[in-house]
Formats: structure tokens, C-alpha cells, sequence
């Protein structure tokens, strides 16, 4: 459950239920919405706010959400988290996706708030164990197969002990693409791209480009964390579709930005860029603002596109 989002939302079903959900909005600042559901919205509720990111609370009977959530059901790295809570607050149910959708997290946060005790089935958090697809979850990694996470996780319960002490469990945190089948790779969103382009530029082509440049230096699309570029280029159409198709934002900043960025020697700047856009560099500029420390590939061209690949520190949490 992340801090800085308002990402739950709470429908309930009786008076008690309302007052329930009024002192659960009081109290954790994530929530965003409280809708009364006694006017036959359960439905239209469920599907409008079904989508990851976000957690669903229904306050009333488990059957009620069972059957809300059944025909949206997806998988378990696409699912938000769902949790049911009594209308006397005496039990807080994670029921689906509580690791990776921290249905779980949440759930344990809105029991200590109301004096709840929260009621977690899966496996590892009843044994008190290591929960890679959580640790995944808190730190933006990705990981590279479902299965792979099913079986990484069945390991460790079965062992009891801490993953990183189990010869036969194992996984690596990289970016870069990995293909072997008993090794379990989470992909930190650390890649930052840089890109200018031509005007009118398709995505299609955009794309093709990109995924060159990510097979020749072997990394997982999975770790790009944004495409970056300036600002006159923010209603490039080709730019944001590309963005949109890798399911990460599209950053632009102003020249001043770019600037900032450090001196002429840290880049490769060119004089004509400068006078026709007002800085040198465009997309290594583009990257280091966006977060970029270090560059596994400087400003690269092509066909009317320029793109480099910068990587940007990201810290773990246990």
C-alpha cells in the first residue's frame, strides 16, 4: 500500500457499516472513497474501482464481495487487493491478492486503527515467512514468470526457514534478461529512457527502435520506468503511445530543467541541437532528469529518433 496515493476504496451495506467506514476514512489518509451500496451499486462499484492499484473493502457479508469480484477475476499480479470487514469491525479478510496487491498490508493497518483482528490465510504470512512476491510489490520489482514466484514461495513454506538461507530456493534482483527456469529474476524499474524525435513519428516504429537498442544491451523491458524527453515534444503522439504501451509515464521538462542537469562536458551536446531546441542534448539530458545516474548507452541515432539508457538508483526495503 503505497503512502502517497489515495488507492482505497470502501463500499458498505447496513448504518453500522457506514459509521465503520466513516472511522476508517478518518483515520487512514490512503482512502479515497466511501460509497453506500444499499442502493444496488455493489456491481457498477466493483468494476469501476477492479483495476491494480487499487484496494476494494467491502464492510458486510463475504458472499456479497465473493460474488461482486468473481467475473473480474484475472491474475494475481493484474488483480487489486480486495478485503472484507464485518459491520461490527471485528474481523478484518484479506480475499484476494494480498502480497502483490497488499490486500494483506492493508488489512493488518485497518485492524490496528479499529481494534480488529486481521484474519490472513496465505501461507507465508501465517508461518511468519519471507514473502518475495510482497518484497516485490513494496520495491517496484517485477517478476519475470508467475510460476516461478509460486514455486520460490512453496520452497520457503515448506522449508520454514529464511529464503535467502534455502540452497534450493533462489532469486536474483537484475535488469537485465535472464532465461534460466529455476531462477526466480525480479526486475527493478531502474532503466530510464531518454527520447527525441521527428515530428509525427508512429509508436510503431518508435517501438521497434527501442526494442533493439533493449535486446542489443540485453535488459528486460519490465525494468523501463519512464520515457523521458522536452517539453515541446510533450503532445508527440508517437511518444506517448510508446509510454503508454510499456505501462510507464512520459516525462517532459522544460530546457531550464534540462539544463540543470550538469555542464556541456557531461554530455554529448551538439550546437545545432542548442539552436534549434535551446539545449544540446535532449534525451541524456532527459534521462538524468528523470533520475538517471549513469548511462549504459549514450545518445544513440536513427532514422529521425535519438535515445539513450540511463539507470537510476532504487533502494530496497525487507
Amino acid at each position: 500500500m503505497s503512502a502517497d496515493s489515495k488507492n482505497i476504496h470502501i463500499i458498505y451495506f447496513t448504518s453500522a457499516g457506514g459509521r465503520l467506514a466513516e472511522r476508517i476514512a478518518d483515520g487512514i489518509a490512503e482512502v479515497s472513497t466511501v460509497t453506500d451500496g444499499r442502493g444496488g451499486t455493489a456491481g457498477e462499484w466493483t468494476r469501476q474501482y477492479f483495476c491494480r492499484g487499487n484496494i476494494l473493502v467491502f464492510i458486510g457479508a463475504a458472499g456479497i464481495a465473493v460474488r461482486m469480484i468473481a467475473p473480474l477475476i484475472e491474475a494475481k499480479d493484474r488483480d487489486p487487493g480486495v478485503l472484507v470487514i464485518d459491520e461490527r469491525g471485528q474481523y478484518v479478510i484479506p480475499i484476494l491478492s494480498g502480497h502483490v496487491g497488499g490486500a494483506n498490508e492493508c488489512a493488518v493497518k485497518i485492524a490496528g486503527l479499529i481494534g480488529a483482528s486481521p484474519v490472513l490465510t496465505t501461507a507465508s504470512d501465517v508461518n511468519g515467512l519471507f514473502a518475495v512476491d510482497t518484497f516485490a510489490a513494496k520495491n517496484g520489482l517485477v517478476p519475470d514468470d508467475p510460476k516461478k514466484v509460486k514455486r520460490f514461495a512453496a520452497r520457503v513454506v515448506e522449508d520454514k526457514r529464511a529464503a535467502i538461507l534455502i540452497p534450493e530456493a533462489a532469486a536474483r534482483i537484475t535488469p537485465f534478461a535472464e532465461d534460466d527456469p529455476d531462477v526466480l529474476t525480479l526486475v527493478p524499474r531502474c532503466v530510464v529512457i531518454g527520447m527525441g524525435c521527428r515530428k509525427g513519428k508512429g509508436a510503431d516504429e518508435l517501438y521497434a527502435f527501442l526494442d533493439e537498442v533493449l535486446r542489443a544491451l540485453r535488459l528486460n523491458p519490465a525494468s523501463v520506468r519512464a520515457i523521458a524527453s522536452i517539453d515541446v515534444k510533450r503532445e508527440e503522439k508517437g511518444l506517448i503511445e510508446l509510454a503508454d504501451r510499456l505501462g510507464v509515464p512520459f516525462l517532459t521538462f522544460t530546457v531550464e530543467e534540462l539544463e540543470k542537469t550538469g555542464g556541456r562536458d557531461r554530455f554529448s551536446d551538439s550546437e545545432r541541437v542548442r539552436q534549434a531546441v535551446g539545449t544540446g542534448n535532449v534525451c541524456e539530458r532527459a534521462a538524468a532528469a528523470a533520475g538517471a545516474v549513469r548511462f549504459l548507452l549514450r545518445k544513440t541515432s536513427m532514422d529521425g529518433m535519438t535515445v539513450c539508457v540511463g539507470i537510476a538508483p532504487q533502494k530496497l526495503e525487507v
